[in-house]
């Protein structure tokens, strides 16, 4: 379990919008640079290939998951505790309604700073759009928050593409991920690939926002009535020969993503 001060300051230009694009700096993130980042980075490299995934040879989706339980104590103090064992399941209609067991998060990395500063950002956030969208303060008089507290399933990838194989993150089309809020994704890195816009769409699947997401920014929305969609990533490399494409130069983008769920009594 950790302990860790949520950024009121930092939510409250944003928190009436429906979907935020952010970078790093903006949520107090701590620099994809530092040491003590690389670790958590480097552990991409050691992502398995997503099992359920069809047609998922040679690897174009590999991923770890991990689940926490975000409590917030008060104004000050959100308590964050990893859960064991989690069978995940989307509240969706789509086969990734189906229960599904990923591999986890590597154990030296499930409270590293970085995915702590973002689960405590993120559960902030979702507390005050959720207060200002139902008209309720924040807190009521007994300093007690108007949910017990938030489930934040975690999504470690890799997309990974080839010279003439792209990598698709939503291949199930434009969607909803079943949570209250999401990240549908943080890059933390992105080498040798093209494309991969990001939409946001309306309730009525109009499109309202698009952005390419570059290292160090994120995307936060509302997953209740917004719809989204993510175009998939192609090898940039034109020129790499005639060899195996196991072996080619290899394009990918890592990000982190996130689905917010508030918890009642």
């Amino acid at each position: 379990m950790r302990v860790i001060v949520p950024r009121w300051t930092h939510v409250s230009t944003c928190f009436k919008k429906p979907y935020h694009p952010f970078q790093g700096s903006q949520w107090g993130l701590s620099s994809l640079g530092d040491p003590l980042n690389q670790g958590l980075k480097m552990s991409f490299d050691n992502l398995p290939p997503d099992l359920y995934l069809e047609n998922n040879v040679p690897p174009t989706r590999l991923r770890r998951f991990a689940r926490y339980l975000v409590t917030p104590v008060d104004l000050q103090q959100f308590e964050i505790t990893h859960q064991e064992n989690v069978i995940f399941e989307q509240q969706v209609s789509d086969k990734r309604g189906r229960p599904r067991t990923f591999s986890e998060i590597e154990a030296p990395f499930l409270y590293s700073g970085l995915l702590m500063e973002m689960i405590g950002h993120a559960s902030t956030l979702s507390l005050a759009h959720h207060c200002h969208t139902h008209d309720k303060p924040l807190v009521n008089s007994q300093m007690d928050f108007p949910v017990q507290g938030l489930q934040v399933d975690v999504h470690q990838v890799r997309q990974q593409c080839y010279q003439g194989v792209s990598a698709h993150n939503a291949p199930e089309g434009i969607h909803r991920d079943g949570a209250d809020y999401i990240v549908s994704a943080f890059v933390v890195q992105r080498k040798h690939v093209r494309g991969g816009v990001s939409t946001i769409l309306s309730q009525d699947k109009d499109p309202i926002f698009s952005t390419t997401l570059q290292e160090g920014e994120g995307l936060f929305h509302e997953d209740r009535e917004l719809w989204h969609y993510v175009e998939p990533i192609e090898n940039e490399d034109e020129d790499l020969g005639n060899r195996d494409i196991v072996t080619r130069g290899v394009g990918f983008r890592d990000i982190l993503g996130l689905d917010i769920t508030l918890l009642y009594e």
